[in-house]
């Protein structure tokens, strides 16, 4: 035990002398604190004390002791020291801790050469009572040194600190490698009030003491996340120099009559410190101060906020002798204020001549994402400012636009050097008032953005001084309103310009410093530079003629100057407006309510359209009120956007005044105008005193939806000249919006290639025809002889097709192909406009149903100038042409022998005849019915009835006569079709038209007996689908219930009846019939359904159910090839027929049908 006391007193002792060696110096005696000792008692052994607390150290402490701290220890009352010299504390191991309690704290007056090392003191702060201004002020700190001499602080934190960290008043300090972190505020009393104070470090040099002479050096520190935000009575304005609410990094006073006193900060962080003023740094020079310097070097002040001014830095001077302020190799950034958000350096009253009042010196400084409401990067006023090698980055201006990124008020600024950079700021970033601003080097203004001047505004009596030295960049700066670079606004009233120079009364805003301008050796240049609303890309200024020089028009202003570089002459520089031209009766012509947007055109002296206020007037007063704000800007347009209203519906007449609000108060009047009447879908609102969009009295009008100035219908809808109905377009003649409704436009109601003023759009454009295969006019030769062609194609291709269907041996029931043909011709006549079909589905229609929706047929010119009605007169061509090779097809086959043999199966010519017939025949009968029932559809308009598809020819008029005739001859002879079917249906001893009687015979071998007459129900069914889609055209909505009774009454009416013998095509009818039911509803809800994403939806479910019937046919395919094959092989049936055939036919006895379980 004795030999381990022996090493640890040894150790101690070796640390000890080193220490007091390197560190404490000539110590005459040391303390050490021990806590193991009694707190209020030293022990003295020889030249060294053994003391129980800090406190009872400093009890004993002599000029030239030195305090040894080894542990943590703690400080429970106040501690201060007069008149005291050489006294070193210090810790002998790293940064050992101190904590403070009962508002304790150190206070060292009238001493010197006092040294701190290698301590952190935390939650220690007491109050002391210094001279301020001649007075005396209650203070709180940490440490605090009070007219000591040399003191020297090396390694020591503070933390927790109430009130401000370091105190030092009247002294000379160096502090290194030191720290004050989340020092708070304190209240404390000054004259029988209370406020609030405290911070990083304050410092301050008062005339009662020295007042010259002293140093404050700080260097390699940091002052972090201390807080001095509370407000008081006292010092709540700016100017006022208390600590009250400010400096809570470092506040800095040089109070009245001190001279040559300096303060230097080295490698000095002050971050995140908050504050009323001044948050990261508080400067103010007192009265009377002279020569007195502050400077920091190669330092940070970030992330600090200010409530009121200066997030990162303030200076204040009231001297009227220079004070020097110097920042270099620094950087500000992420600081925030109200006014200035980086730096802002104040002078609070006027002089005429800043250079006197104080030099503030920034070189080589970097002001980063900034921001403030005034200033966001610099706010400077009434001082003097040298700018050397600057950038001024990202700095955003909240709130109030048009203050600058860098703001000055009453002040010079010097640039020099050949670095300085302006980037990247918003709301203009630089703005100058009552200012000038000095280019004695190179300034770059580049991406800089603003309301009025993106790059540069000066204001009032403000100028920019060019040097020999000057080199100006101005680039991709952009301004919202004016000045895409420089906006220099003429001072005093408008004045229009004149054509002599010699009567000039304000100053050009651009100055040269000693030289003419046409010796000016500098180089300003702008370069995609932009003014969104109007059209002084780079410059804007009230008026030219200030900056004229003689012999010098307004055009050559800037343009014509040596080194002056801009990339587009007339764009570039733009001024106030000196004229404006008439305005046009027609524009302002219109109905209650509606958005005008009449032509204002503006010009200034250089002849270029320009931008400005405006103000409306209408007279007499109370009858014609201006809706919106009668204060309105011109756009790029050159036009202005108002609403007019009316008190009556009774026609009234009024003038109307148009006036600049600024400038020249240049004015227009119309008079005599008066309002026209509501135009279609809108009724006057006596309440409104507007035109109001009116659907509920008007649903018969197919108006969507509408709004003050727009009216949206549903999709092909033509609205008649005098605009008191709607009709339905023919399918793509009217012009279509791609969304979902269509925007009204009474000049543009039809498609591209048809005359706009032709009766439901039926007219092609001249030199456009009718084509087959499209509903579309298109461009034909003048000698075109398509039908010619046409004709012999359709002969041949129709040949084929007739053979194939014969070949392949089937006819209308086998596979189901006839509720597939059903299916999509009713489902043709369901779509809407706004459903779209596919290619897949457009080529099984195209197969099904000859029509040019959606056709896949390739259009052609049949000859110049065919409308509408031969079009559809030529589409007889077609049924007519296959009933003459079914025909031909006929005749052959009576001719050759009944059977033959191919591959060893036996067929029979005459029934396989039959079927294709059965085939063609029902195909025919429906493009018959459909093309006669649209040549005699007619549709009245205005008391006058015209052909629906070629509205511009009158109903049975002398063109489409010959036309109805045949479409009747047509009709007529497909009715005594349907009815011959019937007879021969009903009486089976009829023995004429044997062809027909053969031909029912072999569509009835499918049907059950007694249910062969269900094969004409679906005949009948067709002529009413065909009526109902073609005649009810005009009336969607009875149309589609129409189609859903049709739909409901067949599939019910089959599901009940079961005509067929197959239960399978029993069961696929009524699907495919269930489906066309679905179908039928769905799609009379598509124009009901208002939600974009629910219409859409539907329209693509119906898209989905359209497949079904087709689906149909490879499904039977594969029921009679796959599985009905295995059944008829067990029992010995031919597999070529699927049922039994007759050998021979005697029409002259009833025929026996078979029928099959």
């Amino acid at each position: 035990m004795m030999v381990a006391g022996l090493r640890f007193s040894l150790i101690v002792y070796i640390t000890a002398a080193f220490y007091l060696h390197f560190v404490a110096g000539n110590c005459k005696r040391t303390i050490f604190i021990d806590d193991d000792e009694s707190p209020d008692d030293c022990t003295q052994k020889g030249s060294s004390f053994t003391c129980g607390s800090l406190h009872a150290a400093f009890g004993v402490v002599k000029d030239g002791d030195c305090i040894s701290l080894t542990n943590t220890t703690t400080l429970q009352s106040p501690i201060q020291k007069d008149n005291i010299k050489n006294v070193t504390i210090f810790s002998r191991t790293e940064n050992t801790n101190v904590f403070c309690s009962n508002q304790s704290g150190l206070i060292f007056s009238k001493s010197s050469h006092v040294i701190f090392e290698n301590i952190t003191f935390n939650d220690c702060g007491m109050i002391s009572s210094i001279d301020w201004n001649q007075g005396l002020l209650n203070i709180s700190s940490a440490i605090a040194f009070i007219q000591c001499d040399n003191v020297n602080i090396k390694s020591t934190h503070l933390s927790l600190s109430a009130g401000y960290g370091f105190a030092f008043v009247d002294s000379n300090v160096f502090l290194r490698e030191s720290s004050v972190v989340k020092s708070a505020f304190v209240n404390v009393s000054h004259e029988n009030e209370y406020y609030a104070i405290g911070g990083g470090v304050l410092i301050t040099f008062q005339s009662s003491f020295k007042g010259s002479n002293q140093e404050i050096n700080i260097e390699s520190s940091l002052f972090k996340d201390n807080f001095n935000t509370a407000k008081t009575s006292l010092g709540s304005s700016m100017y006022d120099d208390l600590p009250f609410g400010r400096g809570a990094g470092v506040y800095f006073l040089s109070g009245p009559n001190t001279e040559n006193n300096a303060f230097i900060a080295n490698n000095v962080i002050v971050s995140g410190n908050e504050a009323n003023i001044g948050a990261g740094i508080y400067i103010s020079f007192a009265e009377n101060t002279k020569n007195n310097s502050f400077s920091f070097i190669n330092c940070q002040i970030k992330n600090n906020h200010a409530q009121t001014a200066a997030g990162g830095a303030l200076g204040l001077t009231s001297s009227e002798i220079r004070n020097h302020i110097h920042f270099k190799n620094s950087i500000f950034s992420n600081n925030t204020a109200q006014i200035g958000g980086g730096i802002a350096f104040v002078w609070p009253d006027t002089y005429d001549d800043a250079k006197q009042i104080g030099i503030f010196m920034l070189e080589n400084i970097t002001v980063d994402s900034n921001q403030a409401k005034v200033g966001g990067a610099f706010h400077f006023q009434n001082v003097f400012v040298v700018l050397q090698n600057v950038k001024i980055v990202n700095t955003n201006n909240i709130d109030l636009p048009g203050k600058g990124s860098f703001y000055a008020l009453r002040s010079e600024l010097r640039f020099i050097g050949n670095d300085n950079i302006i980037y990247n700021n918003r709301g203009s970033a630089i703005v100058i008032d009552n200012s000038q601003m000095t280019a004695n080097g190179s300034i770059v203004f580049r991406q800089n953005f603003g309301d009025t001047g993106g790059a540069l505004a000066l204001y009032e009596h403000s100028r920019l001084i060019l040097t020999q030295n000057s080199q100006l960049l101005f680039e991709n700066n952009t301004a919202y309103m004016e000045g895409g670079a420089i906006y220099a606004p003429t001072a005093g009233p408008p004045m229009r310009p004149w054509n002599t120079t010699e009567l000039n009364i304000y100053e050009c805003f651009i100055k040269f410093d000693g030289i003419s301008y046409l010796n000016f050796q500098g180089n300003v240049t702008f370069q995609n530079n932009d003014c969104n609303d109007g059209d002084s890309d780079d410059i804007f200024i009230s008026s030219v003629q200030p900056c004229r020089h003689f012999n010098e028009n307004q055009t050559q202003v800037f343009s014509s100057w040596p080194n002056f570089h801009f990339p587009s002459e007339k764009s570039s520089i733009a001024s106030n407006a000196i004229c404006m031209w008439t305005l046009k009766r027609n524009e302002w012509y219109s109905y209650p309510g509606k958005l005008l947007n009449p032509h204002i055109v503006l010009q200034d002296d250089r002849g270029n359209n320009v931008s400005e206020s405006m103000d409306v007037k209408i007279y007499p007063k109370g009858e014609v009120v201006i809706d919106t704000n009668n204060a309105f800007v011109t756009s790029d347009k050159d036009s202005i956007k108002l609403q007019l209203k009316q008190k009556t519906k009774d026609p009234i007449a009024f003038n109307i005044t148009v006036k600049t609000t600024s400038n020249l108060f240049l004015e227009q009047n119309l008079t005599n105008l008066h309002f026209k009447g509501c135009p279609f879908g809108y009724t006057f609102d006596q309440h409104t005193g507007m035109c109001e969009c009116d659907i509920m009295n008007n649903q018969n009008l197919n108006i969507a939806f509408c709004d003050s100035e727009y009216i949206f219908l549903q999709k092909n809808v033509w609205v008649n000249p005098s605009q008191t109905k709607t009709y339905t377009c023919p399918n793509e003649y009217c012009h279509n919006d791609e969304g979902r409704f269509n925007h009204y436009n009474n000049d543009w109601q039809c498609a591209q290639y048809r005359q706009q003023n032709s009766t439901l759009c039926s007219k092609c454009k001249v030199g456009f025809s009718a084509v087959s295969g499209s509903y579309d006019c298109q461009e034909c030769p003048k000698n075109s002889k398509g039908w010619i062609g046409i004709t012999a194609i359709l002969f041949f291709t129709l040949l084929l097709f007739v053979l194939l269907v014969f070949a392949l041996g089937v006819d209308i029931m086998s596979y189901n192909l006839n509720i597939c043909i059903y299916s999509y011709e009713v489902i043709g006549s369901l779509y809407t406009s706004e459903q779209t079909i596919d290619v897949i589905l457009s080529f099984v229609m195209s197969i099904f149903q000859v029509s040019d929706r959606n056709s896949i047929y390739p259009t052609m010119c049949l000859w110049y100038g065919m409308t509408a009605l031969g079009k559809m007169s030529m589409g007889f061509i077609v049924p007519i042409v296959m009933l003459f090779w079914m025909a031909v097809l006929y005749v052959i086959c009576i001719k050759f022998k009944q059977e033959i043999f191919i591959n060893n199966t036996q067929y029979n010519l005459k029934d396989r005849c039959y079927k294709t017939m059965s085939i063609i025949v029902v195909m025919c009968f429906s493009d018959l019915l459909r093309i006669s029932i649209q040549i005699l559809h007619y549709i009245q308009i205005d008391g006058t009835k015209y052909v629906y598809m070629y509205a511009d020819e009158k109903w049975f008029g002398p063109k489409h006569q010959p036309h109805a005739i045949v479409a009747a001859i047509v009709i007529l002879f497909l009715v005594l079709f349907s009815i011959a079917q019937i007879v021969l249906l009903r009486k089976s001893n009829v023995t004429v038209f044997v062809w027909l009687r053969k031909f029912e015979d072999n569509v009835s071998e499918y049907f059950k007996f007694g249910r062969n007459w269900f094969w004409v129900f679906y005949f009948i069914c067709r002529v009413f689908i065909y009526c109902n889609g073609i005649l009810m055209v005009n009336h969607l909505q009875v149309q589609k219930a129409f189609m859903v009774l049709i739909c409901f009454v067949t599939c019910l009416f089959f599901a009940k009846l079961r005509p067929y013998k197959k239960d399978f095509v029993n069961l696929i009818e009524t699907i495919v019939l269930s489906t066309l039911a679905v179908i039928s509803i769905l799609s009379m809800g598509i124009r009901n359904v208002y939600s974009i994403t629910g219409q859409t939806s539907l329209i693509n479910f119906v898209h989905v159910l359209s497949y079904v019937p087709v689906l149909v046919i490879p499904i039977s395919m594969i029921k009679e090839h796959c599985y009905d094959r295995r059944y008829r092989r067990r029992d010995g049936r031919k597999l070529s027929t699927p049922f039994p055939v007759r050998a021979t036919a005697d029409y002259n006895v009833p025929y026996q049908r078979y029928d099959e379980d």
